[in-house]
């Protein structure tokens, strides 16, 4: 957001301001009231044919936030797998971070240009997200806190990008190479708090500054074509997934494979993953791409902001 929208909104004018929330919208809600549309109909099927369901799970007052994206909002204390489509309680606090935190970021960003001060802000970011007081994100306001802490850490980031120096190629890849291993040693550690988590985020922030120079092995590698069009469709597999699984588990319950053999369960794996890639393969070019493009240019004004249609 910050790459996009930095250099396309020389001001932020209240009418930048409108069109950059207009084009959030766009791009988040048409897949994310469609998502939420399958996730009602697979109940609504369970009542209708008297399948197993959990009625705690699924709270007709708690559809009524979710479909306005608000479910977060509010100090609640529902787990998000309480939402009918659990990943929604995200896109809930991305919703704000839109409306609330961006503007700031944007402000932030025109007065900060010290290396320095904005490496220090960054750690203090990402330490913060790593303390031990800090409850799940799945329980209400703290998942707008953590998420703010997300795209202030993010916008630093991008900021941190602008300033620094090139990096010679070798140095470049040795520094992915030990990023990679230190991030796959961590990856089944403890990493709720603490030092560890600190770490992996450090990990994951250099792995994404590295993304800056192309000639490194990173970029080329996420350069390749599939690796592009899953980035492409990434919102959709995100706002999906838990919709696939759902039905996925009635037809092959993970006990009645748990005792299989290795090549079984692996095909069973291909199964859930190629029904998570084709379906949102469908949101995607059906509903979030069409519905975005067409959403867009309703939005009169003479400002051109961005003609990214991925961010």
């Amino acid at each position: 957001l910050s790459y996009t929208y930095q250099k396309s909104i020389p001001k932020m004018t209240f009418s930048a301001y409108l069109r950059f929330v207009w084009f959030r919208f766009c791009r988040i809600y048409p897949a994310y009231l469609v998502a939420l549309l399958c996730a009602m109909t697979i109940v609504m099927v369970a009542v209708l044919f008297k399948l197993s369901w959990n009625p705690a799970m699924h709270v007709p007052k708690q559809l009524f936030y979710e479909a306005f994206m608000v479910q977060q909002w509010h100090f609640q204390h529902t787990p998000y797998i309480h939402c009918w489509n659990y990943p929604d309680w995200s896109v809930s606090c991305e919703w704000f971070a839109y409306l609330f935190i961006f503007p700031l970021t944007y402000a932030l960003l025109k007065r900060l240009n010290q290396i320095c001060l904005v490496g220090t802000l960054l750690i203090l970011c990402l330490t913060i997200y790593s303390l031990p007081t800090i409850p799940d994100h799945s329980y209400g306001l703290w998942g707008l806190f953590q998420v703010t802490l997300d795209f202030l850490a993010g916008a630093l980031l991008y900021k941190l990008v602008t300033l620094t120096p090139s990096m010679k190629v070798g140095i470049q890849n040795l520094v992915a190479a030990v990023t990679v291993i230190v991030f796959l040693l961590l990856l089944h550690s403890n990493l709720i708090y603490g030092v560890e988590r600190l770490t992996l985020l450090v990990s994951i922030v250099v792995f994404l500054f590295l993304l800056k120079y192309e000639g490194g092995i990173l970029p080329r590698i996420l350069s390749v074509g599939i690796v592009v069009y899953l980035g492409e469709i990434s919102y959709s597999i995100y706002l999906i997934h838990g919709v696939d699984i759902r039905i996925l588990k009635v037809l092959f319950p993970v006990e009645r494979y748990a005792h299989c053999s290795m090549v079984t369960r692996l095909v069973i794996f291909i199964l859930f993953l190629g029904t998570i890639i084709g379906s949102a393969s469908l949101l995607y070019h059906l509903i979030e791409a069409p519905a975005r493009n067409y959403l867009r240019r309703k939005f009169p004004s003479r400002e051109k902001i961005s003609d990214i249609t991925y961010i």
